[in-house]
């Protein structure tokens, strides 16, 4: 019953509740960041990130690598980071799909993404209606570097009772459908360069 820092086994926390969101009809695999993020800065097709979907955001194959200092920075403002990771690597040259990258720039777009599509604020709302809805994570909270600014790749406080609850309702087929569960399971590096891990 110990609280811990999640470190990056938020990762699979933050792709199920986002999945969910698909599954809901709010978002799709296919969709982009400009479809949801009002002011997104990567708005010309000459940019080499202009086509990343939410699928290669999940599967941390989008192209996003620099992550800005925001990501671990309390005071930042969430909305803003994400529109600093977008202008942190605008004109990188890289194109989504292409290349695996392990970074937490990522799960911070497709989270916003997420808050846009089901039209809430914050990241805490999202969270919160994924708890109400499945009753897990009672005593767990994302809340690393703030509340405000949740890292999604990393930034959960929880208890060993609250993950294995999660995990033990994800293995059971409780949270996402066969659909998402093979998305999920799938291996999205096939034919992939693994440029950091």
């Amino acid at each position: 019953q110990t609280s811990y820092e999640s470190a990056s086994t938020s990762k699979l926390v933050s792709a199920v509740v986002i999945l969910r969101l698909v599954e809901q009809g709010y978002l799709s695999l296919a969709d982009t960041p400009q479809e949801h993020i009002s002011g997104w800065p990567i708005t010309s097709s000459s940019n080499s990130l202009y086509n990343m979907t939410l699928e290669h955001l999940l599967s941390f194959t989008s192209g996003l690598t620099t992550e800005p200092i925001c990501l671990n920075a309390g005071l930042a403002i969430f909305d803003n980071c994400v529109n600093s990771i977008a202008t942190t690597n605008a004109g990188n040259g890289i194109t989504p799909g292409q290349q695996f990258y392990y970074a937490s720039t990522h799960l911070q777009v497709a989270g916003l993404m997420a808050m846009r599509a089901r039209g809430l604020a914050t990241w805490q709302d999202v969270f919160t209606e994924f708890k109400t809805q499945t009753g897990l994570f009672a005593n767990s909270i994302y809340d690393l570097p703030s509340a405000t600014n949740p890292r999604l790749a990393g930034g959960m406080h929880w208890t060993g009772e609250d993950y294995m609850a999660f995990l033990k309702a994800l293995k059971n087929g409780l949270l996402l459908n066969s659909t998402s569960m093979g998305q999920l399971l799938a291996d999205h590096t096939a034919g992939v360069t693994i440029a950091y891990s």
